[in-house]
């Protein structure tokens, strides 16, 4: 008799956390959905502990519930160049997960330093809970980010650093 690896082996297929399974393992092996081009055709998978058919769905929600899991969070990989495993993954509200998004750098080769329109200074910005915060201008983009980075070390931010603060303080 052939075992039936997709019967439900557990009450727990309408719930939020058995959406974002199904979610995270279609955008990384799904060509069809919307986000593949981010996920699955960049080289992001779901680890074979999290993806298997037989107990896949539990060994996450297992992951889950010791390590956070609360309805008001989303899972977000803490390296976005690597795929979903428990140890490249965490549970963050969204404006901690946004401040983490894999994004490059602007025309200034920093993240979140631009130019002023009119005039040859530039600033650093963080975008905290939605408000955007100037951590202020500098004359070139590398001074500029250096302003930011140490902004974001000094009030516990989690948003992406440049790597160029020599001294935190």
């Amino acid at each position: 008799m052939r075992k039936n690896y997709w019967a439900v082996k557990h009450d727990l297929s309408y719930t939020r956390i058995y959406k974002i399974w199904i979610g995270m393992k279609t955008r990384c092996n799904n060509s069809n959905s919307v986000p593949y081009p981010y996920y699955g055709a960049k080289g992001i998978k779901v680890c074979t502990e999290w993806g298997n058919t037989e107990n896949g769905f539990m060994n996450f929600y297992k992951w889950a519930m010791e390590n956070g899991y609360s309805d008001n969070l989303t899972i977000d990989r803490l390296d976005p160049s690597k795929g979903y495993s428990p140890d490249n993954c965490r549970w963050a509200d969204r404006f901690t997960q946004n401040a983490h998004l894999n994004k490059k750098a602007g025309k200034s080769g920093y993240y979140g330093v631009s130019k002023h329109n009119n005039c040859d200074t530039w600033y650093g910005r963080v975008k905290v809970y939605g408000k955007c915060i100037c951590t202020g201008s500098a004359k070139n983009p590398r001074e500029a980010a250096i302003m930011r980075d140490k902004y974001i070390i000094e009030h516990n931010l989690p948003n992406r650093l440049n790597g160029v603060c020599d001294d935190p303080t």
